[in-house]
């Protein structure tokens, strides 16, 4: 019974209690502070994501510029030595190829930093490549013409030395020749005596104290081919000591023929005919005599003409 009562006053209790519904103002701005969020949320994660694949490009890109910057080095540190090759084989280029080497080491220093300097340096690079070509068919050029040049320097020698053998083979006839003729005009001597002698007696005095002059007889020979006229004959004596007996006073004892110093004790002028001519040369005692062997020697132009010895004693 009681539950029968209770009810009708519940449902209109409810039925009385007001509905409370959510603003559209409120839902509408939520759905769009959710979808800023989201949108926020997307940007942030794709920007993230950019970064990173442009630390990665720009990782890439560095890691490229660097390996073909030391490529690019590389290269032109090959190019300085092949300057250096060129060079030590060219002196005429080295002005040239000195200043293509500066050019090189310039660029060495520079610090190239991006691509665009990177290409550029290339480009020049290939320049110089351009350049070098330039001068290895200047220098093979060169090397060629030199080659020639040696060629026909080493005929000319050839040919001058075989000149100069056969000028000098025919100045060795010649002086042969001349040789032989001066021989077929030396003179010759024979009849050869020498002894001393005191107060210009005929008799030869044998000791060395008592006698005050030396004397030497002899005969030029008759000899058709020397040239007449006036003929100095020197006279050498050499004494037991090997020293030679001096010159009279005044004179040099000395002589000069054809560059060569003659040491003499007397002279004479003959005048000689091309015929038989006897002589007789005297040398006056300046200086005491030792006993013993004296050997006489007779010179003409520079010829030894004859020789004679003799003894005296005490």
């Amino acid at each position: 019974m009681e539950s029968t009562t209770n009810t009708p006053n519940f449902e209109k209790l409810k039925r009385q209690e007001p509905e409370k519904r959510v603003p559209m103002w409120l839902i509408a701005t939520i759905i769009t502070l959710s979808v800023i969020v989201i949108i926020l949320v997307i940007t942030i994660i794709k920007g993230n994501q950019n970064q990173k694949a442009e630390d990665v490009n720009q990782a890439n890109d560095k890691a490229l510029l660097t390996e073909e910057k030391t490529q690019l080095e590389g290269e032109l540190r090959e190019m300085i030595i092949a300057y250096d090759s060129l060079i030590a084989h060219s002196d005429s280029l080295d002005t040239q190829l000195g200043a293509e080497q500066e050019r090189i080491r310039s660029l060495l220093k520079t610090q190239a930093s991006n691509y665009a300097k990177i290409k550029m340096y290339q480009k020049e690079l290939g320049t110089l490549r351009e350049i070098m070509r330039s001068y290895i068919v200047q220098i093979d050029s060169l090397n060629v013409r030199n080659d020639s040049l040696t060629q026909q320097n080493i005929r000319v020698t050839n040919r001058y030395m075989a000149t100069s053998q056969q000028l000098e083979e025919t100045q060795k006839i010649l002086e042969t020749l001349e040789e032989t003729v001066d021989l077929g005009k030396k003179l010759t001597t024979s009849k050869l005596f020498a002894a001393g002698y005191k107060d210009n007696k005929d008799k030869p005095k044998n000791s060395a104290k008592k006698l005050d002059q030396i004397r030497v007889d002899f005969t030029i020979n008759e000899n058709r081919t020397s040239e007449k006229g006036d003929k100095m004959i020197y006279l050498k004596i050499t004494g037991p000591n090997e020293e030679i007996l001096p010159a009279p006073e005044g004179e040099s004892g000395a002589y000069e023929h054809k560059g060569q110093i003659f040491e003499y004790s007397e002279k004479r002028k003959v005048s000689y005919d091309n015929t038989a001519l006897d002589v007789s040369i005297f040398w006056h005692k300046t200086v005491e005599l030792n006993p013993g062997f004296y050997y006489c020697e007779l010179y003409c132009e520079g010829h030894q003409i004859g020789a004679v010895s003799f003894q005296l004693g005490k």
